[in-house]
C-alpha cells in the first residue's frame, strides 16, 4: 500500500513511502518508492487511509510479485487525473481499490440484499447486526448442524451461495446447505477442487481485478488475459453502487481505525489471516486530508 506523499497539486515529489512485496508472506516499508504520473485513464490519489482485506494476505502468500507495491483498499484525495478521467478533478475525495502486488505495475497499490430472502453465517455475537443489515436469518458456522439447519430453514430450496471465505471447511457447509435440486456456488477465491462434491452444483469464483480491463499477471490459476467486457460491466455498475452506498442500502462493515500508519498494516493483515479482526474492517490512517 503506497502513500502518495504529495506536497502540492502542481509539483509531485519523486518518491513516497510504500509497503513493498519481498516474497511469499513478506513485505517491507520502503522509504523511497518512485511516484509515477497517472496514465490517461487513471488518477493519482494522495492516500489518507488504507484498509486491510483477506485478499491482501492471500495474494501475498499465493502469488507474491517481488518489488511490487502491496495492497488495494484506499481512501484519499485526487491530486492529478489523466485526460480520460473527466469525472474527477484535483481535490475530490475518493475511495476505491487498486490492483496491488502486480509485477506489471510495481509502483501501483493502495453488503444490499442479493436475493428475496438473504441468509448468512457468522458468529452468534454478530446475529443481530447482520439481521439489521437485511439478513432474514443467521446461522453459526461453527455449529456441526449449520448446513442441515440452513436446509431446514430454506425448506431444501437454497440455490445460490456466495462463499466469502472459500476454504475447504466453508465450501463443505455451502455444498451441504444447497437444496437437493442443485444450485450455484461462487467463491471469492479459487475454490478447493476437492470440495466440488456434487454434480448438481455449478461452482465458480471471482477475480475482481479483471474489472480493470487489463491482464492479470499473477501465477495460475489467477493469471488472466484482459477482459474488456468485465471493465464495461464495472463502469456501468460503479454509479449504481455509489447510489446504494449514499442511500445506505449498502452498509459497510464496522471499522477499527488505527494511527499506526503503513507500519501497522502487515500486523493487521496477519490479524485478518488468523481470523482475530472480530468482524471489523481494519483501517490505518496514513495522512490527514487537506482542509481545502
Amino acid at each position: 500500500m503506497a502513500v502518495q506523499s504529495i506536497i502540492s497539486r502542481q509539483t509531485l515529489p519523486a518518491t513516497q513511502r510504500a509497503l513493498k512485496v519481498q516474497g511469499a508472506g513478506t513485505v517491507t516499508l520502503q522509504e523511497n518508492s518512485p511516484i509515477e504520473p497517472p496514465k490517461e485513464d487513471e488518477v493519482l490519489v494522495r492516500i489518507c487511509c488504507v484498509g486491510v482485506n483477506p485478499h491482501d494476505w492471500k495474494s501475498l502468500d499465493m502469488s507474491p510479485s517481488a518489488g511490487a507495491t502491496w495492497g488495494c483498499d484506499f481512501a484519499g484525495e485526487v491530486v492529478t487525473a489523466g485526460p480520460l478521467t473527466n469525472k474527477f478533478k484535483p481535490g475530490d475525495r475518493v475511495g476505491g481499490a487498486c490492483a496491488g502486488n502486480r509485477s506489471d505495475n510495481p509502483n501501483n497499490g493502495g453488503f444490499a440484499e442479493s436475493g428475496l430472502k438473504p441468509i448468512t453465517t457468522c458468529s452468534p455475537g454478530k446475529f443481530e447486526h447482520v439481521k439489521s443489515l437485511g439478513a432474514v436469518e443467521a446461522f453459526d458456522y461453527r455449529s456441526p448442524s449449520c448446513a442441515s439447519d440452513i436446509r431446514t430453514f430454506t425448506h431444501d430450496s437454497l440455490e445460490y451461495v456466495l462463499d466469502c471465505i472459500t476454504e475447504s471447511s466453508s465450501m463443505k457447509i455451502c455444498y451441504a446447505a444447497i437444496g437437493s435440486h442443485g444450485g450455484n456456488y461462487i467463491g471469492l477465491d479459487q475454490f478447493p477442487i476437492r470440495g466440488h462434491t456434487r454434480r448438481d452444483v455449478r461452482p465458480g469464483w471471482v477475480l475482481a481485478w479483471t474489472a480493470l480491463g487489463k491482464p492479470v499477471d499473477w501465477r495460475k490459476p489467477y493469471r488472466r488475459e484482459a477482459r474488456p467486457k468485465d471493465k464495461a460491466f464495472a463502469e456501468r455498475w460503479a454509479p449504481i453502487a455509489q447510489k446504494l452506498l449514499d442511500s445506505k442500502d449498502i452498509v459497510t462493515h464496522p471499522t477499527e481505525v488505527s494511527d499506526e500508519g503503513l507500519a501497522g498494516v502487515a500486523k493487521g493483515a496477519e490479524r485478518v489471516k488468523m481470523g482475530t479482526a472480530g468482524g471489523k474492517k481494519l483501517i490505518y490512517r496514513v495522512a490527514a486530508p487537506s482542509t481545502s
